[in-house]
């Protein structure tokens, strides 16, 4: 099972994610881990680490993935899993 979720920020995502990892026993991400280094403030992983993160997260077999970013480095990756 492979779900994404995108909405605006406060919009519940992280919490539907939750509650769908936790009921089918599935890990979920959230794209902003992905995107921001949690070591020091305002401080972004380069493009090409948030890339392959995302590209080892997507290409498992299952996976919930939560985030505001519709972006193209986010879609087309998506896009190849259809």
């Amino acid at each position: 099972m492979k779900i994404r979720i995108i909405g605006a920020c406060g919009s519940g995502k992280s919490t539907l994610a939750r509650e769908l990892s936790r009921k089918y026993n599935i890990a979920f991400y959230e794209m902003d881990n992905l995107i921001w280094d949690r070591s020091a403030e305002n401080r972004r992983y380069p493009d090409e680490v948030r890339d392959s993160s995302l590209q080892a997260i997507v290409g498992s077999d299952a996976w919930i993935i939560e985030g505001a970013q519709l972006k193209p480095w986010t879609s087309s990756l998506f896009l190849k899993q259809i």
